[in-house]
């Protein structure tokens, strides 16, 4: 299918689901400016996985087309209801709205073609963790049922959070795109996902927020509120590239400096996960942030308007939807679980009503904290029963961060934060005598609130993994500072249009010059943020001069003309995930290709991820022996056995097997087993069955 029609035919499949979902959506963000039409989309994805994952794991249904499109049915089913129920409030909505819903569906499209068209500059499955995702999503794919084969580790499931990977697997089954076109569609939907839901929660966040009788202005505040904290969450970097730029020269300039500038730490933010396209869990996991952060500022709203006099039903439900959230956020990416939960008490506690419903106010906290809690556990036990967690504890940190360099990174975040608390804080009525939302005001100083504590915490503590010496702290930081860009960011917007309209109403010439000046340093810290796309954009993909499509796997059939034959051959002649013997090497290398390119399972592939994943790199040690003496042993009867110790159905003889084993013993597999693929040096061989009574022979001869 041609490149356009796979995109198009991607956004008609995600809008789908998300006009499913939309009566739900409507009924959970009825007060949102766009009534949570940019958030059906992720809602959708959220609905139909979860449900896939649920019977899955619960071996109720396998995963295939039955669970899928039954999920889709049950979907559109309850949808129906819903809608039925509302049918008239919905009608009204999208008929008083029509114009900002084409647009948002049109922003989507728009994003999503142009991320796709970026990729396809550079669409290679190839670099960094990209095996490992790819990995993931294929042996997702295989599966039948849940928590899926590890393909690097024989004989055992996924110890990983695999939900993201998941919704992709679930997208490629339903649109039956091959897996090396759908990993860069995903990507690019991410891209998109993250720009039309942050757009739509900047301009909730900004309407409620400033709440101004002129109409006119206010649409126009709000929709500038809503594209600055689109811009700026999905495009911004921070001040390290300009000051960079300036004082050494852009064409010195390397990009991913930006996310390692002060030493022995990774402090990422959404574009460069963008760029590189590693479709890990806390790229996976941004749109389902951002549908927990407008869960949670919609619940704030209900609660203020309606004097936390919510029916039970409702109260009830909309606590079980932001536990169902906090759940999936666990299982994509486990640190933003708690981080989100904590968003979720301080809004709540911050939103508290004024002194007379204190009491009443104490239980609604009380109870919201244990529904939430516990409907988030349970909905994630399946997952948590069968994962063992390899964090080793918390510790005190013996390095931190400089002043200046914090600077860097948080400078122009650090002055959004600053106008908000000396303006709309201290003199909330001096600049809106109409009087903003207090949801909106109190929910934007728990976004900063919460955003500055995990700026601090990597300063402070940071939690044990297998990382040691000076890179002791680089998780911690990495996990906590790309939530907290994310908050700040959001806070953006709002916080400008703010400024705008003291601007234009400010009384007296030295207050309106006063504020000028805070607009242009606002500006001027915008722009310096938003200048990191020019750089990164072009040196990945190679100033986008070269359009290559959306193939992911070209660069293997180029690289290893005959492996890429062999393990397409795999692909399309094997059922199941019998396991496949190939070569051993270290983490972000093109060892463990076959594994990660077909979800077969393999005796071990990279190294360092399996200690990471277990804990301990006992087993990782022992097979990576196991694996060479396979490979170079020439005692029929030893491999023999190895080969039923790990069940081994395909032995895999190609490029770097060859490279990594100089001793390679082929004719012990021609003994064991049958050539049933060749192409050049390379091979796949059968393993014939069992092997214990061809050891007995071999034995006797």
């Amino acid at each position: 299918m041609p490149e356009l029609l796979s995109v198009f035919f991607w956004w008609g499949l995600i809008s789908f689901l998300g006009a499913l979902a939309f009566p739900f959506t409507f009924w959970l963000f009825r007060r949102f400016w766009d009534g949570g039409w940019a958030l059906a989309k992720i809602l959708g994805l959220v609905l139909l996985t979860y449900w896939t994952w649920i019977v899955g794991s619960l071996r109720i249904l396998p995963f295939g087309p039955l669970s899928l499109w039954l999920g889709v049915g049950l979907l559109g089913w309850f949808s129906f209801q819903v809608f039925m129920r509302s049918i008239e409030p919905i009608r009204t909505f999208v008929r008083d709205h029509l114009s900002l819903i084409l647009f948002e569906e049109l922003l989507f499209g728009v994003g999503l073609l142009g991320w796709a068209w970026i990729r396809a500059h550079q669409p290679d499955i190839e670099g960094l963790e990209k095996f490992m995702d790819f990995g993931f999503v294929n042996s997702i794919l295989r599966s039948r049922w849940f928590p899926p084969l590890d393909m690097w580790l024989s004989g055992n499931t996924i110890n990983y959070y695999y939900f993201g990977h998941l919704v992709t697997a679930v997208l490629t089954k339903l649109s039956g795109f091959p897996s090396f076109r759908t990993y860069n569609l995903m990507i690019a939907a991410l891209f998109s996902l993250t720009l039309v839901s942050s757009f739509s929660i900047g301009g909730a966040l900004t309407r409620t927020f400033l709440r101004i009788r002129d109409a006119k202005s206010s649409r126009v505040l709000v929709f500038l509120g809503a594209i600055i904290s689109a811009v700026t969450l999905t495009l911004a970097g921070n001040l390290h590239t300009i000051i960079t730029v300036v004082n050494k020269g852009a064409s010195s300039y390397w990009y991913p400096d930006a996310t390692r500038y002060i030493p022995f730490t990774i402090h990422e933010f959404p574009l460069y996960s963008f760029v590189v396209a590693d479709l890990h869990g806390h790229v996976s996991n941004i749109p389902f942030v951002l549908l927990m952060v407008g869960l949670i500022f919609s619940f704030g709203i209900e609660l203020s308007l309606k004097r936390f006099s919510l029916p039970f039903s409702s109260f009830l439900l909309r606590l079980l939807a932001i536990g169902l959230t906090t759940a999936v956020l666990f299982m994509t990416n486990s640190l933003d679980a708690p981080i989100y939960f904590l968003l979720f008490i301080v809004a709540l506690v911050s939103s508290g009503p004024r002194l007379s419903f204190l009491r009443r106010s104490a239980s609604i906290i009380f109870v919201s904290f244990y529904v939430v809690l516990i409907s988030a556990f349970l909905f994630s036990l399946p997952f948590s029963l069968r994962f063992h967690p390899f964090a080793q504890g918390i510790a005190l940190v013996t390095t931190r961060s400089s002043p200046r360099q914090l600077g860097v990174l948080w400078g122009f975040f650090l002055l959004v934060a600053f106008v908000f608390l000396s303006s709309f804080i201290r003199h909330p009525n001096r600049y809106f005598p109409d009087r903003p939302s207090g949801p909106a005001r109190r929910f934007l100083l728990s976004l900063l609130g919460v955003s500055l504590i995990l700026v601090v915490l990597p300063e402070v503590i940071y939690i044990k993994d297998i990382y040691v010496a000076e890179y002791y702290r680089a998780n911690t930081m990495f996990k906590l500072a790309y939530q907290a860009f994310i908050m700040m960011a959001l806070v953006t917007g709002p916080v400008f249009s703010g400024l705008l309209w003291n601007l234009w109403t400010a009384r007296g010439r030295g207050l309106r010059f006063s504020l000028l000046a805070v607009v242009f340093v606002f500006l001027f810290g915008l722009g310096s943020v938003v200048s990191y796309p020019y750089f990164a954009i072009r040196s990945y993909y190679s100033s986008l001069k070269h359009f290559r499509g959306l193939d992911g796997l070209a660069w293997l059939s180029a690289k290893y003309p005959n492996d890429a034959q062999a393990i397409d051959w795999l692909r399309e002649n094997v059922e199941g995930q019998p396991v496949i013997l190939e070569a051993v090497g270290e983490s972000y290398t093109n060892f463990a290709r076959v594994s990660a390119n077909t979800g077969l399972p393999t005796i071990l592939g990279w190294r360092v991820h399996e200690w990471l994943w277990r804990g301990s790199f006992d087993e990782a040690g022992l097979r990576t022996n196991v694996v060479s003496t396979m490979y170079t042993s020439v005692d029929s009867l030893e491999v023999c056995r190895l080969i039923d110790r790990y069940d081994v159905d395909y032995v895999f003889v190609g490029t770097l097997e060859r490279s990594q084993y100089p001793t390679l013993s082929e004719a012990v597999f021609e003994r064991l087993g049958t050539s049933v693929f060749t192409s050049g040096d390379t091979r796949v061989y059968r393993i014939r069955k069992p092997c214990r009574s061809l050891s007995f022979h071999l034995h006797r001869a």
